[in-house]
């Protein structure tokens, strides 16, 4: 079952066991014919209870016989004689068509102690009034939350897992909307919960839609697969292998340039104390070489422990392993010049799945920030380097992905051929991407500081490791060798591994 159809997905993580699911709270959506409801549920497990959202419906069996919403069905029922299915309300276009009519009329439900309110943003009037015959396409890809999109002009994304307090996705697009930032979706508005105390949790929001050609790691990876397909006929593989290098540079570069602009943004003064920046104390650096440590310190437990098939890998492992002092005193000189530095709120969770590419451009979306982690956690002002390390390790990953489907394309390409080009993919993207990125944030006042994206690119490769020694084991080759390839440069081992 794909995971987006699992609803146990929805309820729980990973290795987690559910105790008990119940329906605590249910309120139906006016002013449409079908009857839709708002549900929030609960789920007891070990870790305690989270609550989630799951609008329900109703679709008989006399209806026309929609793919989607049977797929989700979840019960079935009767009303006299008349049958049919209780499914996610989400699967239907009544749903989409009545939350957003609800959000542009600035639409109030009151409960038995709160209320629900849809809540437009000024300008986003025109935005919402959609025709009523507008198309609409559900976006499947997604786990932790839904989408969908409405006559390519707006998108709907309900948060399935509802958090108490305010949701970086809605702050984020909202503070970036209001202030300019033109390279991420218009924020149209925001459906919340209010309890009975007036605190917030977010249900839903709506979002200007971006017309696009994918993400930037669909479009890398399949441009890859293509010009490893070129590789093969070595008549016209050079000025082809150059026309594609040309090609991923540029986007490199445009998003470097699109996420030092954001950044600009993010770091303007202001009165709003939850977007205001701050500079870097003795204690948020000696907090960040703590963290970025004790991540390290369990990724090389992990490359000791695990049996590596190849050569290279057990090589690399063997470096790490030998080198481990050197490395976590190089960890502490790099935490250290970080003090004095910009902090502010960022991105959280950058990479090339979270950039949609359009003609000349690129759009940066999806503010949540790591979905592992707590909502007070993810508000937090921080280095805006973490989103640049968090790139940079995508560019990486991006190219391994290609390494490992290198029987994807139409001919086999030698492995000389391929590990060429893939390294001569990372260098190029890499620099045109810090290139761009350093060349916009040094016109804003704020010096690029390479040593602190190295602290946190070993940061991010550890918990790499660790990700996939828990997750994919097949996977941890790609962040072995990044973090050797780190290593190896900041040690000044560049014969290490030969």
């Amino acid at each position: 079952m794909p995971p987006y159809l699992d609803k146990r997905r929805w309820f729980s993580g990973k290795n987690e066991t559910l105790r008990d699911v119940k329906l605590v709270d249910i309120v139906q959506l006016p002013g449409t014919r079908r009857e839709l409801y708002l549900c929030k549920v609960s789920a007891n497990g070990r870790d305690g209870t989270t609550f989630w959202q799951l609008p329900l419906a109703i679709v008989w069996e006399d209806e026309p016989l929609l793919a989607l919403p049977s797929q989700l069905a979840l019960a079935r029922v009767r009303r006299g004689r008349r049958v049919g299915f209780l499914t996610d309300a989400f699967a239907l276009a009544e749903f989409a068509r009545g939350a957003l009519a609800a959000l542009g009329s600035g639409m109030h439900i009151q409960l038995p102690a709160g209320q629900i309110r849809f809540e437009p943003l000024p300008q986003s009037a025109e935005l919402l009034n959609l025709p009523d015959d507008a198309d609409i396409n559900w976006i499947t890809a997604e786990q932790s939350n839904s989408s969908l999109t409405v006559g390519e002009t707006v998108m709907l994304k309900l948060f399935r897992r509802i958090h108490a307090g305010p949701h970086p996705e809605v702050e984020m697009g909202r503070y970036l909307t209001e202030n300019g930032f033109t390279n991420s979706p218009p924020l149209a508005g925001e459906i919340v919960h209010l309890d009975a105390d007036g605190q917030r949790s977010s249900l839903a929001i709506a979002q200007g839609f971006v017309r696009n050609q994918g993400d930037a790691w669909a479009w890398i990876v399949d441009d890859l697969v293509r010009a490893l397909d070129i590789l093969s006929t070595p008549a016209s593989a050079g000025a082809a292998e150059a026309e594609h290098m040309a090609d991923y540079e540029t986007l490199a570069a445009i998003i470097g340039g699109r996420l030092a602009e954001m950044h600009g943004v993010l770091a303007r003064a202001t009165e709003n104390p939850d977007f205001a920046p701050v500079r870097a104390t003795q204690k948020d650096v000696a907090d960040w070489h703590a963290h970025a440590r004790a991540l390290l310190t369990t990724a090389l437990d992990i490359v000791s422990q695990h049996k590596w098939e190849q050569p290279e890998d057990n090589a690399r492992a063997l470096m790490l392993q030998s080198r481990r002092a050197e490395l976590f005193e190089k960890l502490e000189d790099l935490a250290r010049s970080g003090e004095g530095t910009l902090m502010c709120r960022i991105h959280g969770d950058f990479h090339l799945g979270q950039v949609l590419v359009v003609p000349g451009d690129a759009f940066i979306i999806d503010f949540e920030g790591e979905p592992g982690r707590p909502l007070a956690e993810r508000r937090l002002k921080t280095s805006p380097l973490r989103d640049v390390a968090g790139l940079l390790r995508s560019f990486d990953y991006a190219a391994a992905t290609v390494a490992k489907r290198k029987a994807a394309g139409s001919a086999p390409v030698a492995d000389d051929l391929r590990d060429t080009l893939l390294k001569h993919f990372r260098s190029a993207v890499s620099k045109a991407f810090i290139t761009a990125y350093s060349n916009v944030r040094d016109a804003q006042g704020d010096t690029f500081n390479e040593r602190l994206v190295d602290l946190f690119m070993i940061e991010k490769s550890a918990y790499e490791i660790r990700y996939e020694a828990a997750n994919r084991p097949n996977w941890l080759p790609i962040p072995l060798e990044g973090l050797a390839m780190l290593a190896t440069r900041l040690l000044g081992l560049e014969d290490a591994l030969d």
